[in-house]
């Protein structure tokens, strides 16, 4: 049992380790995306009027920064569409979107959570930044649409979990899962399984434990599986001038799993024990009859003197 729990609490530690790296990283690069999309509002702004540069530029940003964004857009001020690297959205208008009119009332950007946003890839989860394009004055021109694939977004965690496989050189099944604050599930391992799941609603204990911030780990029961498991937790934070969106990572693995090379150790053990000890435990009850024989035999002869 001593080995037991050490074995669980160091890996749970490494757990930790991985699922804050991972927010670490989503952290660093949607901050990387915020200030791309910061950057192309200021230089967009004096080719507002010329459709297609604009169009020119949006798909050249998209073929160069592949597979990052899935679709980028500009809207003028009256919230159409004036340039798209989806041709169908061009003309169409947006004025009644909730990104559009909080960019036009603030003048700030604005970060749509993950979501399904109309792209050329119908079903993709997305995070959208909204960047409105303002001349010298500060006059309100139109916005600039950005949005990045959750998939861009998943290969983060999976090249993580690898390296944490490589180092640990586990043989058993490491599964992650990504939720936004609210706790709706968008990201899991397990894709057959995957579905339109609010894990805090669900009282999974690991993900209402992330909402602290701190990262850390905890034994729970799997929710589909049902078996003990071991879940390391942590919450993006933002990173520089990005506010962050509070998302929160689980990274598991089966508590089985983790002891499995401790019970191989222990037969191995076990079986060495045996076969040195029980042919010495023969020999000593052998001994002994021996001892005890003789024993009877000289008080035999004793009586008989």
């Amino acid at each position: 049992r001593f080995v037991e729990s050490r074995l669980v609490e160091a890996t749970g530690g490494e757990l930790t380790l991985a699922a804050a790296e991972v927010a670490e990283k989503l952290d660093r690069m949607l901050f990387e995306r915020q200030g791309h999309a910061l950057t192309m509002a200021r230089s967009l702004e004096l080719r507002i009027s010329d459709a297609n540069y604009l169009s020119e530029y949006l798909n050249w940003v998209k073929h160069e920064y592949s597979p990052t964004y899935l679709s980028l857009a500009v809207m003028n001020a009256q919230g159409t569409v004036v340039a798209a690297t989806d041709s169908s959205l061009i003309r169409r208008d947006r004025s009644r979107d909730a990104s559009f009119n909080a960019v036009r009332a603030t003048r700030r950007l604005n970060i749509a959570d993950v979501a399904v946003q109309e792209t050329a890839e119908s079903g993709v989860d997305t995070v959208m930044f909204t960047v409105p394009i303002l001349d010298p004055q500060g006059t309100f021109l139109g916005v600039v649409t950005t949005q990045v694939g959750v998939p861009f977004l998943e290969e983060v965690t999976t090249r993580t979990i690898r390296s944490f496989e490589a180092r640990r050189g586990v043989d058993g099944r490491v599964e992650y899962q990504m939720l936004t604050k609210q706790g709706r599930l968008f990201v899991d391992s397990d894709l057959p399984h995957k579905g339109d799941i609010n894990l805090k609603e669900l009282g999974l204990p690991s993900a209402l434990l992330s909402e602290a911030g701190a990262p850390g780990f905890i034994e729970e029961e799997h929710l589909r599986r049902h078996v003990e498991v071991v879940t390391g937790y942590a919450q993006t934070r933002g990173f520089g001038g990005f506010a962050g969106l509070g998302w929160s990572i689980l990274v598991r693995m089966d508590r089985q799993d983790i002891l499995a090379p401790s019970h191989i150790f222990l037969w191995k053990v076990g079986i060495a024990g045996g076969v040195v000890w029980i042919p010495l435990m023969g020999l000593l009850f052998w001994a002994t009859a021996r001892l005890r024989a003789e024993h009877r035999q000289a008080q035999q002869e004793s009586a008989w003197a």
